[in-house]
């Protein structure tokens, strides 16, 4: 019995071993399958559907003259594999107009977007946006960008009041008062900080006279893009909705 004791235990030993090494062998043929799967879903995730695809997604145009009427173009195409559908194209504001050259568009086709800002009555460095939305699932939404620098300045502002530029400088401040107003009409310009964007800061704005914010927000300023806001020169806001914008701006210049 002692003879056979040792090939037996040797036996034993290399079939346990044989048996580990099989499920290694196993396991790793399903790690291999599963990764070559992943890999071949990872693959066809990447053009699977319409997928939008823009040359550029911002345009600056430098130094410009106010009065200007600025005109870009952003080129696209569908590098998916299933047709592209534009559903709608939604400028930042009232000065920005926007045209799409095709709203369908079959996988390799291509497209292109242009945009016109009216740079009348606006000053220093202007940045606009434009929203894009599309059936494109992994990408629903692209924001494009045009940035300009006006320097030069002909007409006094008034234009702001113009019907396609209120739905910024006008509509979001009805019915507001105080910081309320201010971030609804006027940030659009002054910031909200100590830098203002086109104009001054709050905290520049702030440490002047009240009854000098008063006069500017009233009566605006002569040979510049800011108008007078006061209903008696045609602009939107009442002798308390002006006295509520000075109080605010004033808790800045303590």
């Amino acid at each position: 019995m002692v003879e056979n004791l040792f090939p037996n235990l040797l036996t034993y030993y290399n079939t346990l071993h044989g048996r580990e090494g099989l499920k290694k062998k196993i396991f790793m043929g399903f790690m291999v399958m599963g990764l070559v799967l992943f890999l071949k879903w990872s693959i066809a995730s990447e053009v699977e559907g319409p997928r939008i695809q823009f040359d550029t997604l911002e345009h600056d145009f430098g130094k410009v003259e106010e009065e200007d009427i600025l005109e870009c173009t952003f080129n696209f195409k569908n590098v998916g594999d299933a047709p592209l559908i534009i559903e709608r194209v939604v400028p930042s504001c009232g000065c920005t107009t926007s045209v799409v050259s095709l709203s369908h568009l079959k996988p390799g086709e291509a497209g292109r977007i242009t945009a016109k800002i009216n740079t009348s009555g606006k000053k220093g460095l202007i940045k606009k946006h434009i929203s894009v939305f599309s059936n494109d699932n992994r990408n629903p939404q692209v924001i494009l960008s045009i940035a300009a620098n006006i320097i030069y300045h002909k007409t006094e502002g008034k234009t702001i009041f113009d019907p396609e530029c209120t739905s910024c400088h006008v509509e979001p401040g009805k019915g507001k008062l105080g910081g309320e107003l201010y971030k609804a009409i006027c940030a659009y310009c002054h910031g909200h900080g100590e830098d203002g964007k086109s104009a001054l800061g709050l905290l520049e704005m702030g440490v002047k006279e009240e009854n000098c914010i008063e006069r500017a927000i009233t009566d605006g300023i002569p040979r510049s893009p800011m108008p007078g806001f006061s209903k008696k020169h045609g602009g939107p806001l009442s002798k308390d909705e002006i006295t509520s914008l000075v109080e605010y701006i004033k808790t800045f210049g303590k």
